[in-house]
């Protein structure tokens, strides 16, 4: 979980991240570069190493969400920090 006083600049620092979906025209760009910006490294396909999993519509991500389950040994950890970060983020506007 992130640490109190954590930077928006270094807030996914070390975290590896992978978009699924459509997004809207330039969403997943903008998402990208934002994910980048705070340290973070982009994957195309989730493995046992990704922390992160960005769905463009939740209700079209079954499959990956299972596949995603069945690699994620923590989600309640996972959860709390990607609540963090997006509390962070949504400071950037």
């Amino acid at each position: 979980m992130a640490k109190q006083g954590t930077s928006i600049l270094t807030a996914l620092r070390g975290k590896k991240l992978v978009f699924q979906g459509k997004f809207d025209y330039g969403q997943e760009d903008l998402l990208h570069g934002m994910a980048q910006a705070q340290g973070g490294t982009i994957a195309d396909e989730p493995d046992a190493s990704t922390d992160y999993l960005v769905l463009a519509d939740l209700a079209g991500g079954k499959t990956i969400q299972k596949k995603v389950a069945s690699l994620n040994t923590k989600p309640e950890a996972l959860a709390a920090e990607l609540r963090t970060w997006l509390t962070l983020t949504s400071r950037i506007g």
